[in-house]
């Protein structure tokens, strides 16, 4: 599983970026992403996508998923080792979590580590087995 952070301070353009760079070419070739990025328009993406050649004939446009910060949290978000077929989040997903701030900081001590260390509590939290899903973080700095 790859996690990439995106980080730096309010307005320096983490969710546009990751939108132009990650989300767009992921709907382009046909993945499944989960996110929390709130005014997230799927039918817009993929309109651009078509009127930018972007989508080949024999790729169906990938799926957004949106979710709320609470869902990030709960216990059937991640598939872990014995929920894999329960979670929302399944093998192969492009995960985006925006404003990370607002909800990791319900892990114990996770106030206290420095932003350098969050990406390895979400590894902590994406323990499974099976298709590698990817993992974007966008935290405030």
């Amino acid at each position: 599983m790859a996690i990439t952070a995106y980080i730096g301070v309010p307005g320096s353009g983490k969710s546009y970026e990751v939108v132009k760079s990650v989300i767009i070419p992921a709907v382009a070739s046909g993945r499944r992403i989960v996110s929390n990025i709130y005014g997230l328009n799927h039918e817009a993406i993929i309109q651009y996508c078509y009127k930018n050649k972007l989508i080949s004939d024999d790729i169906s446009p990938g799926e957004i998923i949106h979710v709320e910060n609470e869902r990030v949290m709960s216990s059937d978000f991640y598939p872990v080792k014995g929920n894999q077929d329960k979670s929302l989040c399944q093998p192969g997903d492009l995960i985006i979590l925006d404003e990370c701030h607002r909800f990791l900081h319900q892990i114990k001590l996770c106030h206290l580590m420095p932003v350098s260390l969050l990406p390895s509590i979400a590894i902590m939290l994406m323990k499974k087995r099976g298709k590698p899903a990817t993992l974007f973080l966008l935290i405030r700095h």
